[in-house]
């Protein structure tokens, strides 16, 4: 399965700082999402291949960067990485060609900036969330809350619980596409993710300034924990991961 990449866009454009755009750019200010908190716009061009010029300024804000364009290349000012990140990613938004002359300052209205996405019911697979938090980087996103357990689905190995994964990241049957109720009859998985692959995706969200918070339902929503370990249930099974959508009543 496939995340559109609009869903992002819309969602960042929703949540965009409130800032200003002086000057009658508007093609330009428009490029701009979220749009920076201050953006004065200069007369000239600068070149693609410029040079970019980083330097440390522990009075700005968190996150916050301070960017000039001018004919000669860029100046980025930040206090930490991550505004320089944004900083570049900011620059990015304008495109091939020239860059616009400008002096640009901008920092977030909201420390959590986060986008979640559920697994337990469809499995997207690593490439995709890799294009996901490259996706949520580029409009200035820093937490991806990843929820990877439900009822109908375990996406999570665990060495010392192997059946979670080898179980409950399966399920005989699933509502028809649109439905919340009824079966396909087609066997969806077994889909979860490996160790490896989570530490690798945890340092790739790393590198883009992206925290992942994971989400592991306890003691409800666990039909696929109690699939494959139905002594742990309270009613003592059996069962099997979950094949409806909504809500089930059995839990730990």
């Amino acid at each position: 399965m496939r995340i559109r990449r609009e869903t992002i866009v819309l969602a960042a454009a929703v949540v965009a700082s409130a800032g200003i755009a002086a000057g009658g750019q508007g093609a330009q200010t428009a490029a701009l999402l979220p749009m920076p908190q201050k953006v004065e716009w200069t007369a000239g061009k600068c070149p693609k291949d410029a040079p970019v010029v980083k330097t440390t300024d522990r009075t700005i804000p968190a996150e916050g960067y301070r960017m000039e364009i001018t004919p000669s290349g860029v100046s980025i000012v930040s206090s930490d990485a991550a505004g320089a990140f944004y900083a570049e990613r900011t620059l990015a938004q304008f495109g091939d060609g020239p860059l616009p002359c400008c002096l640009i300052e901008d920092a977030p209205k909201y420390r959590w900036r986060g986008y979640l996405v559920d697994e337990g019911r469809h499995f997207f697979g690593k490439g995709e969330i890799k294009r996901l938090i490259d996706v949520m980087a580029d409009y200035k996103y820093n937490v991806f809350h990843w929820h990877l357990t439900e009822d109908q689905g375990w996406r999570l190995a665990v060495d010392k619980w192997p059946r979670l994964a080898e179980v409950g990241s399966v399920r005989r049957s699933s509502p028809p596409p649109g439905e919340e109720k009824g079966y396909d009859n087609e066997r969806y998985g077994p889909y979860f993710y490996t160790k490896e692959e989570i530490r690798e995706i945890v340092a790739y969200a790393r590198e883009r300034h992206v925290e992942i918070v994971p989400e592991i339902d306890f003691p409800g929503h666990v039909m696929s924990a109690l699939a494959a370990y139905p002594e742990l249930s309270c009613a003592g099974g059996p069962f099997e991961t979950g094949t409806q959508w909504g809500v089930y009543e059995d839990i730990l």
